[in-house]
Order: C-alpha cells, then structure tokens, then sequence
C-alpha cells in the first residue's frame, strides 16, 4: 500500500488564523477591537438565499483614510465580480445593499498605519423592501405608495453607550385607530415594543435602548399611502461632523422643501473667483458647498438636515462658514422653525466662525440661498453641537456708541429747544435714555392732535414721531441741560 500524500499550505494556515470568519451574521476585523495587523488580505463570502436580498451594516468601521482607498480598504462585491463599493476612514452607520446569489468582502492592509477595524453585522431581507441606506429607512417605492400585502422587518445595530433616535421627517400610512392596517412596528432588542404607528406622524420621533432596534413595516391589501422616510442618528453629546468622508450619520439632504442638493468639496470651487480654496480642517480635507453655476437660478435653495436628539435643554452649536464672491447669497440655519444663525454678501475669502446657544430635540437645518449669479460659492465644515450653552465662549462686540449729531439748520427750524434742570449725564443709562424719549414722543402726539401748527415736514413722512438728534451719553461738548429736538409732522 502506497502511503497518503498530504499539500501543506503555510500562507493558508496563515490566513485561517489570521483573517477570522463570519459567525452569527456578523464579521469583525481581525483583532477587533484592538488594531487590525499589517500587510493582511482577506476574502470572505456570504451567500444570499434566492428569494432574499443582504444588507450590510457597518455598526463601526474606522480603516487609515486615503481619498481613493489605496491603502487599507474593505471592498464588497457580488457575485459576478461587480465592485459595490471601497470603503476606508470612518464609514461607522453605513448600510450596503446586495442583490445577487453572493456577498464577497475583500479586506486589505498595508503595512504602515492601523486602527481598529471593523464589526459588521448582515441581516436578509425579502426583495422588494429595501434597506437603511446612509441612515434613513423609506418605504418601498417611496415617496410613491407603497405597495400592498407587505410585510418587512429591518434591524438597526445601536453602538454600545448610544440610544438611537428614530425621526419621522415624513409618515403617511393607512389610519386605524388601533393601527390594525397598515403600521409601523418599533421595538428593541429583547422584543418590548416602543410605539405602533399609522395616519400622519411628521415630526414624531423615538429613542430606542438597547443593542439594536427591531423594525417592521406592514401593509394590508386595500390602502396605500406614500409611507414615510424615517432618519436615524445616536444620542450622546457632542456631535460633530467635518465632511472628509460625506455626510456623517444623521444628516440628510432635504426632500421636499428645497431646489437643489449641497455638494462634497475638496480643493476650490468649479466655479471662478468664489467658494473655498481649502477645507477649513486640514486644508486638504473635504467640505460641503453650494455650486451656483448653471442651471441654478437667484433665489435658488439648497437644505441639509441634522435632527439632534433632546428634549428642549440647551446645547451650544458652532461651524465654519465661507462666504467668498462678488454675488454671494444668504445663509441660514434654523433651529426648527426658529432662525439661529443669518448671514448674506461676500464675507470675504476665509473661513469664519459662528456659534450660538439652542434648544435639543430639533432639527437643525442649513438652509443656503443662491445669490444673483455663480459668483457665490458657499460652503461649510466642522459642524459641532455640544450639550449646554455656550457660556464662556466669545461674545459679539457691542455695537458702537452712536455718533454725536448736530441739528441741522432746517431741523432746528422745526424743533423745540427743551431745557431739564439738574440733569446729570454721568448717570444717564439706557433704560433712563428710552423712557425719556417714550415721554418726548407722547408728548409730540398730543401736541399733533390738539394744536393745529402741525404743519408738513419736509424730514419726514412718518405721522407724529420726534426725532432727537443727540444721544445723552456721547454728548459732553453739549450744555447738558439743553436737548435739541425736533417734531416733524406729515
């Protein structure tokens, strides 16, 4: 008898031990949590099951970043080799859908930086119900009706410490008063359901615990409405976002209440003479801008949302703002509906600070406005809210002090010389200024009203208002016991 012959494979068994596999539905780096190793290749493939399709989580994923993922990388594919996607830095809260018979995941490391990798979790799906995709879940064929006789159960992986926030940016099912149609079904990971939901719900939004959140979609087969877009993000402050890898989780471009979309910019603008040169970071990362070019029209809006979880304390916002061109635009930023932050015109060609102190638990929205030509390039980086107010941080300058004014000659001929007796100016304040020129404009108006020398004024056309041309505070150089004023009457 011959004996058995056996192929040994050093870099096989090297793999084997190196590369880890998939178990339970999830797949962690090597190493993970700790540094994945250098110079590593792994492959690894998932099979889908026929009737199915495979969504791929990224509940963390932080790799060495390059603008073209040429060093260290995870690259998915299906099963005819066709590339979804490269994914290196910080793609944490990414989704990646998969519709083919096979999932295949090639991990590669060079051999000088590492961080910690990677944990994935995989989660199939009937087809046709899609998945989260860059933090927000919409229904299928959304934001046409949804079709009937569906029934879809999704699962969000919530990052150890977090809670997430589930925001209803739009919410149309079928109506039921128990909710026995249509509905949404949210509850967390041990099954203890949080709400069912159906009818109109914009605005509404909840806060899951747990390791993951269980959601399912159900229609019956008589009603449809257009669904909903739902937004996911994780409570725990601060929250910041610089843009070098798109849009950080949570943030989302408008859908209904804006013409056009922000954009990812490195280096300067397309267009001449406007928008950053760098982003406000490195100098070499990314930012998000405007472009004002054609076909984009004055008047032209462009919106992105963050919802921030809360329930009305204080928090403090701040970013970055450039606002560099000959016709530059406005920019605004809402706190829900209140205006927190308001800018307009070329503001020259650097990057400026803002920051400023409101309520959590709202959407925060950047809202940029073209200006009259693509000469107004408007961009934003290192967004930052932190909870608390900002106390303690900069203040604005108070505004200048008013500067002394003489009368003229044609209103000292419609004024009335008024002397006060012991008046001291060293004590004049503010509130002392305006109740005193509360009491001149009463008495202007019952002047008006009784004597019949209220006669046209060429100063002004406004009815039965003074005019006093001198500020207390700032005027030494006067007799402080007289105070010009005027009463110029339509």
């Amino acid at each position: 008898m011959k004996p058995s012959l056996r192929r040994t494979c050093p870099q096989c068994s090297f793999f084997a031990h190196v590369c880890s596999s998939v178990v339970n539905n999830t797949l962690q780096s090597p190493g993970y949590p700790s540094d994945y190793p250098r110079n590593t290749d792994c492959v690894y493939r998932v099979a889908i099951p026929c009737d199915k399709e495979l969504v791929i989580y990224f509940n963390y994923f932080h790799l060495e970043y390059a603008s073209s993922c040429v060093f260290d990388y995870l690259r998915i594919s299906d099963g005819s080799n066709r590339v979804i996607g490269t994914y290196c830095g910080q793609e944490t809260g990414r989704s990646v859908l998969v519709n083919d018979t096979v999932a295949v995941l090639f991990f590669h490391t060079d051999p000088i930086v590492q961080y910690d990798g990677f944990h994935l979790s995989f989660s199939f799906f009937p087809l046709g119900c899609g998945s989260v995709q860059n933090g927000s879940l919409r229904t299928p064929a959304y934001p046409n009706y949804y079709p009937s006789n569906v029934h879809c159960v999704y699962r969000i992986s919530i990052p150890h410490g977090k809670d997430l926030i589930i925001y209803f940016n739009y919410f149309n099912l079928e109506s039921h008063s128990n909710c026995s149609y249509d509905y949404l079904r949210i509850a967390n990971g041990i099954n203890d359901t949080i709400g069912v939901f159906c009818g109109q719900q914009i605005g509404n939004w909840v806060r899951v615990t747990g390791n993951f959140a269980e959601i399912t979609f159900h229609s019956n087969s008589i009603v449809q409405r257009k669904g909903y877009e739902l937004f996911f993000s994780y409570s725990g402050y601060p929250v910041s976002c610089n843009f070098d890898s798109g849009l950080c989780l949570g943030w989302h471009q408008s859908q209904f209440s804006d013409v056009f979309d922000w954009k990812s910019g490195t280096g300067g603008t397309p267009s001449f003479s406007t928008g950053p040169s760098s982003d406000h970071t490195t100098g070499s990362g990314y930012y998000m801008f405007i472009e004002t070019s054609f076909p984009r029209q004055q008047g032209d809006n462009a919106e992105l949302e963050l919802f921030l979880p809360g329930n009305g304390e204080l928090g403090c916002f701040s970013f970055y703002y450039h606002m560099y061109g000959a016709d530059m635009g406005t920019l605004h930023v809402f706190s829900g509906k209140m205006i927190v932050f308001n800018e307009s015109g070329n503001q020259g060609n650097i990057w400026r600070k803002a920051e400023g102190t409101i309520a959590l638990g709202h959407k925060l929205t950047f809202e940029a406005i073209r200006g009259s030509s693509s000469w107004g390039d408007l961009a934003i980086d290192d967004v930052l809210i932190t909870n608390g107010s900002c106390l303690g941080g900069p203040s604005p300058p108070p505004p200048p002090a008013p500067e002394p004014k003489e009368p003229s000659e044609e209103e000292r001929l419609e004024s009335v010389i008024t002397e006060i007796q012991g008046l001291n100016t060293s004590e004049w304040n503010e509130p002392k200024e305006d109740a005193f020129k509360q009491s001149v404009a009463e008495a202007a108006t019952r002047l008006c009203a009784n004597d019949g020398n209220c006669i046209p004024s060429s100063l002004t056309n406004t009815s039965c208002v003074f005019y006093l041309g001198i500020s207390l505070k700032t005027w030494p150089s006067r007799n402080e016991n007289e105070i010009v004023t005027s009463f110029p009457f339509k």
